[in-house]
This record gives C-alpha cells, structure tokens and sequence, in this order.
C-alpha cells in the first residue's frame, strides 16, 4: 500500500547558530526559556540548539520544526522535500 503525509500545517525556522539569526518564534524564545531547548556545543565545538525532551540536535543550518506539542530537527534538503510554504489563510 502506499501513503502520503496528510497535509498539516508546521512552524519552523531555520537555525544560523548565530547572531544573524532573523527569526526569532516566540514559540522557540518560550522553549528556550523554560528549558525545552538549549544552546550547547558538538564534541567538536559546533554551536547546536538541544531538543532536551529527544535528546536531538539542531544544527547550523537545519530546521526546528514544531509539530503540536513536538520538536524535532530537519536538514534543509530533507524539509524542502517534504514542506512547502502554507497558502495564506483568510
């Protein structure tokens, strides 16, 4: 058989890791400051965002995604491949 993701609507944004980092959600300002995500380092000493509830990282460059009450981190090819940009609402 085969499926299809029902469409859905997503917030996300993409993480620089940086100060010129755009956009700033109040959703992910919110999880930052009651500690659902926080900033940390890769061994190698790369920024990355936790998702502390998955143990996930977000790294430069990837997408935050937030699914309801879920977070999880998406690379850029593999979130064009399955978003598109939400058709204005009325």
């Amino acid at each position: 058989m085969l499926y299809q993701r029902k469409p859905q609507l997503i917030e996300a944004f993409q993480w620089t890791g940086g100060h010129d980092q755009q956009e700033d959600p109040v959703w992910a300002v919110e999880a930052l400051r009651d500690g659902r995500l926080a900033h940390g380092t890769t061994a190698k000493g790369e920024p990355c965002l936790d998702i502390v509830a998955t143990d996930d990282c977000a790294y430069v460059g990837e997408w935050l995604v937030k699914e309801g009450a879920n977070m999880f981190a998406v690379t850029d090819d593999e979130f064009h491949s399955l978003y598109e940009p939400a058709k204005e609402q009325a």
